[in-house]
């Protein structure tokens, strides 16, 4: 009965050792597991020392009775000698006893023997039993530790709402102050109350240093009408000035109604404010941002594989809207 339990305490507690690894709990399971297979061994020892103590003393014992038990004899067959050559029915039982005792002394001493050749055969299959437990744990915390090297090195993001104009702006200034290689946005319109002179200096001084500006503009319905003018492309011939003037400056006529940014590689934004168009305000407007670098992949290429639509409109009508 003990060794069902030792031997179930084992299993659950190497089943608890997988689990463990599912949720980064191994030190709720490695302890009881390395105790359960501990004592388990240290019962079978405790087993075979009491077994090999019992067997000792019966020994012990029946060396004494057999000396006992010869020395009778012995004086039997002395009697015998000097007696009547006829053995009595008296020296016959004496002599049935002493065998019958010696046959069942021999019996226990098999049995003892028996059982310690039994108790050796668990006491070695503990033994095993404690090395694949140990060799389970090892692996458990070689699988532990290399989980948590994986998690240590794994890139942590962050994502960070983005509530309202004021910081939908914080954060287009952000990216003009630290933008290094690209700078990508994306906004249906261009008006004065976004692309204001601030912003227009910050891209002018960008582009002096080398950096590659790419704005995706135009809203799909503007584009099918044949007409980009008005109010809220009043400042699409500022930024038509500045690509002529700087190449690395790309204008980009999209059809849209996205509003995102990119900067380089380190960090997006995306919402619904209109980031271009206009300025602060109390207007609610919410978006995200994030320095998720899939997501920042996904929307430089979503950005690469839109077409440009330039050719659909008609140079009249686009030579008025730039007038």
């Amino acid at each position: 009965m003990a060794s069902s339990i030792e031997y179930a305490s084992i299993g659950l507690s190497c089943l608890g050792t997988i689990a463990a690894i599912a949720t980064q709990q191994l030190a709720y399971v490695s302890a009881p597991l390395a105790l359960s297979a501990s004592l388990s061994l240290l019962n079978r020892k405790r087993e075979l020392s009491q077994a090999n103590q019992q067997i000792t003393r019966l020994e012990q014992l029946v060396a004494s009775d057999s000396q006992s038990t010869i020395d009778r004899i012995n004086t039997i067959q002395q009697s015998l000698a000097t007696a009547s050559p006829t053995p009595t029915a008296t020296d016959d039982r004496q002599i049935v006893d002493i065998y019958s005792r010696i046959s069942n002394l021999d019996y226990s001493i098999g049995d003892l023997k028996d059982h310690n050749f039994t108790l050796t055969s668990r006491l070695e299959d503990d033994r095993q039993y404690n090395l694949i437990a140990q060799t389970a744990l090892s692996a458990a915390l070689n699988t532990h530790n290399l989980v948590r090297e994986i998690v240590d090195h794994s890139p942590k993001y962050k994502y960070e709402l983005v509530l309202g104009r004021e910081q939908s702006r914080q954060a287009l200034l952000e990216a003009l102050a630290s933008v290094e290689n690209r700078l990508i946005l994306v906004c249906p319109w261009l008006c004065h109350h976004g692309f204001d002179l601030e912003i227009q200096n910050q891209l002018e001084i960008l582009l002096i240093k080398g950096v590659t500006i790419e704005i995706g503009y135009g809203k799909l319905s503007d584009i099918e009408k044949g007409k980009l003018s008005g109010f809220f492309y009043n400042t699409l011939k500022q930024a038509t000035s500045l690509a002529n003037k700087y190449p690395n400056l790309k204008l980009k006529l999209i059809g849209t109604h996205e509003k995102y940014l990119v900067c380089d590689r380190s960090f997006a934004m995306l919402g619904s404010h209109n980031f271009l168009t206009s300025g602060v305000g109390e207007e609610r407007e919410i978006g995200m941002r994030t320095t998720d670098l899939n997501l920042i992949e996904n929307l430089i290429e979503r950005y690469e594989q839109a077409p440009d639509r330039l050719g659909a409109l008609r140079v009249r009508e686009l030579s008025y809207a730039l007038n």
